[in-house]
């Protein structure tokens, strides 16, 4: 009686075994998806790692494999470090996302990440827990990531593209003030790409960091410059052109004040634009402007009210010579300051 009531004990634990394996089998964690509906899969960073060189390889911070038919050129990134985010999206066919071999070793850098899928297109937000510099790059089917600290050695410019989503700035028909700020902003940000100086966007996207987030991110980072981009516009018809570049008077620094910087980005982007050195202006009317407690200049590249100078901010070539005057104006004072040579 004994020895058969052990054989039905050891086989209802096989059976319970069985059942278990079949269970974690089926369980999401196992066999992870992110289908084009409201679902938003949350992964928490645990562990963390040192630094090693620049290289992208399997120990980086973050490593997203991506479905097969996604083109590196086709994966975005957008650093929003003024949020402490990342966000990245790329389009996929189906709405499917394998998430379940991600690798996320930047246990100090990285809160959490989320994932969500909607018309054919993935978005990743990465939240951080500082502001960091980041680094990436797509290699085999994978987009590797690394965020590295900023420290006292690293020369930090902020631009901040004006205006942004449903606040479009100037605007003559369909022509927006905040697309022409962007669209000079993502020349630059190819201008400085390979530069030794760490340059930070308020915005890389159709977004609205209000006033005082753009100003408090500066505040907090500490820049060496801070550089915001617009466009002007004259009431009073179209007879009024050229380039003004407001500063802030409370900054009455003997040198390297904003006052200093914004004639600086004048000489600079007049020289670039061809455009009429209108002058320097008093900018504390600005929220930015008068509560930077870094040397800021607002530049006024050109009138959208006056013909010849919306032909320029409103071509190709017109933002790229804006973008390269901002870019000289950059390098000049930094030389001033004695960060670059």
């Amino acid at each position: 009686m004994e020895n058969r009531l052990a054989k039905i004990s050891a086989m209802i634990s096989v059976i319970f075994l069985v059942m278990l394996v079949i269970i974690f089998e089926k369980i999401p964690a196992y066999h992870e998806k992110v289908k084009a509906d409201s679902t938003i899969v949350t992964q928490k960073s645990e562990k963390e790692i040192g630094y090693g060189n620049m290289e992208m390889n399997y120990d980086d911070n973050l490593q997203i494999p991506l479905p097969g038919n996604v083109k590196p050129e086709n994966v975005k990134v957008y650093i929003k470090m003024i949020y402490r985010k990342v966000n990245i999206t790329f389009e996929v066919k189906d709405n499917i996302f394998d998430v379940s071999s991600m690798v996320n070793t930047a246990g100090r850098e990285v809160s959490n990440i989320s994932y969500s899928a909607a018309n054919d297109k993935i978005s990743i937000d990465v939240a951080l827990n500082n502001y960091y510099k980041v680094f990436w790059t797509v290699k085999g089917s994978i987009l590797y990531m690394r965020f590295l600290d900023i420290t006292p050695e690293d020369t930090v410019v902020v631009i901040d593209a004006g205006h942004g989503d449903y606040d479009v700035g100037a605007n003559l028909g369909t022509i927006y003030e905040k697309n022409i700020t962007l669209d000079i902003c993502r020349i630059l940000k190819q201008k400085t790409a390979d530069d030794k100086f760490v340059i930070f966007f308020t915005r890389e996207d159709d977004s609205y960091p209000t006033v005082e987030e753009r100003v408090d991110f500066v505040n907090a980072i500490k820049p060496a410059l801070f550089i915001s981009i617009h466009c002007n516009w004259y009431d009073g018809g179209g007879d009024i052109n050229g380039t003004e570049v407001l500063y802030n008077v409370n900054d009455t620094a003997e040198v390297n004040s904003s006052q200093w910087l914004a004639q600086i980005m004048e000489d600079k982007v007049t020289k670039a634009c061809g455009t009429y050195k209108k002058g320097l202006v008093e900018g504390n009317s600005i929220h930015i402007v008068r509560n930077s407690s870094v040397p800021v200049a607002l530049v006024e590249v050109a009138y959208m009210t006056n013909q010849k100078d919306l032909e320029l901010l409103n071509s190709d070539e017109g933002k790229e010579k804006a973008a390269q005057g901002i870019y000289d104006g950059i390098c000049e004072a930094l030389k001033q300051l004695g960060k670059i040579k």
